[in-house]
Formats: C-alpha cells, sequence, structure tokens
C-alpha cells in the first residue's frame, strides 16, 4: 500500500488519509487494525438484508400458491440466480467470524498463552454451548408447540414434515452433527439450521490451526499446508457436485 501511495496510484484524498493513518502515533501497532474492524458490520449487514429477502422466495415453497406454472417459470431464469445464490452469503460469515476469532486469539496470544488448557478450555466451552439454548428451544417449540398452533390440510402436510425429522434425530442437533447425518435433508430436524453446527465444527479446528502457524519455525510450512487444504476441499466439493449431480443453486437440483 505505500507503494501505491508513493507512485500515486490512489486519489489524493484517499492518499492524505491513509498517510495520516500510518503517521498517527496516537494509534498504537496493534491496535491500528483493530481501528479498523467495524467494516465487518457493514459486510455482515449487506449479507444479511440479501438473505432475509431470499428466504422470503423459499418460504413459498411450503405455500399454495396460485399461478404455480408462473412461479417455475421464473425460478428458471438467469437473475433468479440471484435469489437462489443467497445461501452463499454463508460463508461470508464464516469469513468474518474466522477472521475475527484469528485475530482475537493472535492479539491476546504472548508466547503461546492461549494455547494452554485454561485459555482453550472456556473458548472450547463457549463454542460448544453459546448456541444450545436458542438450539433447544427451537426444537421444543417445532415439538410441542407447532402442532397446536394452525389447522387445515395444508398446515397438517406442513406439520408432519417440519416434526418427523425432530421425533426421531433431535440427538444430532444437540451434538451439532445435524449438517452431517441424516444424509437425507427430509430426515434432518430442523435442516435449514445446517450452518449453525458448520460454524460450531470450523470454529473447533481454529485453535489447532493456528497453534501449527504459531509454534512453526518457518512460516511458509504452514502456509503451504493451509493451501493444500484449501486446495484439497474445493477439489473434494467439485467431485462430490459432479459425481452426485448436484445443481450449483438449491433451485438447479432437479
Amino acid at each position: 500500500m505505500r507503494n501505491g501511495i508513493q507512485l500515486g496510484f490512489l486519489p489524493r484524498a484517499l492518499r492524505t488519509a491513509i498517510h495520516r493513518e500510518l503517521n498517527d502515533s496516537t494509534i498504537q501497532p496493534d491496535k491500528r487494525i483493530a481501528h479498523h474492524l467495524g467494516v465487518f458490520n457493514g459486510l455482515k449487514g449487506l449479507c444479511m438484508i440479501l438473505t432475509i429477502w431470499g428466504f422470503t422466495f423459499y418460504f413459498s415453497w411450503y405455500s399454495v400458491i396460485s399461478n404455480l406454472n408462473d412461479a417455475n417459470d421464473m425460478s428458471n431464469t438467469l437473475l433468479f440466480n440471484i435469489v437462489s445464490c443467497c445461501v452463499y452469503t454463508v460463508p461470508t460469515f464464516f469469513f468474518c467470524s474466522g477472521f475475527l476469532q484469528t485475530f482475537a486469539f493472535m492479539q491476546r496470544d504472548k508466547k503461546g498463552s492461549m494455547f494452554t488448557w485454561e485459555n482453550l478450555g472456556p473458548y472450547y466451552f463457549r463454542k460448544i454451548f453459546r448456541f444450545m439454548p436458542l438450539n433447544v428451544i427451537c426444537m421444543m417449540a417445532v415439538l410441542f408447540i407447532l402442532p397446536v398452533i394452525g389447522s387445515g390440510p395444508v398446515w397438517n402436510t406442513f406439520k408432519s414434515g417440519a416434526i418427523a425429522g425432530c421425533t426421531d434425530n433431535w440427538w444430532t442437533n444437540v451434538l451439532w452433527v445435524n449438517n452431517l447425518y441424516p444424509r437425507n435433508y427430509d430426515d434432518k430436524c430442523l435442516p435449514w439450521t445446517w450452518f449453525v453446527p458448520c460454524y460450531v465444527q470450523l470454529s473447533l479446528i481454529v485453535p489447532p490451526l493456528l497453534a501449527i502457524y504459531k509454534f512453526a519455525d518457518n512460516k511458509l510450512v504452514p502456509a503451504a499446508m493451509f493451501i493444500l487444504l484449501i486446495f484439497f476441499a474445493l477439489i473434494g466439493q467439485f467431485s462430490l457436485v459432479y459425481f452426485t449431480d448436484v445443481g450449483a443453486t438449491m433451485v438447479r437440483n432437479d
């Protein structure tokens, strides 16, 4: 960035602001990045708006639609991918969370002190049980409140579909594995909450990955390992989509 400023690639007003930021002695070096972390609030807010807007269309799958043929034609258009791709905002939340967790670890860590059981214990406890009360409340609502708040043939169909998974597989939500088991989407309990166990699982592997980077003498070794990990993850995802003939979006799954 300094080279860009010196060569004049940036607008003058922006160059002046960055120069002032870099030369401001009142901002400590370890707090300089934290000074700008508010950008994640805007990023998460925009993704949340897109998610809410997109899922209002998904909820129509459980409704009685008078113009069903028109709805099907609309879902097959190119522009409708903006709606069907709203699920891809979830990786944005994962990125924000992973970055902030990594930043918090590395900022607070002094000579590896964050990688002791005294600090890792509360971290793991908080990540595992943070959303557990809300998770249990949602399951109780589905099992005991949902059956008595509606009626009618359409309601009964929706009710039976929503309750069936939680009747037999409620324990998968308690153990945060409902994104992996059962395999069939309709057999899952609260299947639309798949991203919560994903968040928990990814949070659990953050400390080991950071420990590998922290204690490595040659930082190129963990960097190469992380690049290979990302590469194999992309290959695995592509293979899964290709060989199981799954569409790129939920709308294209047919």
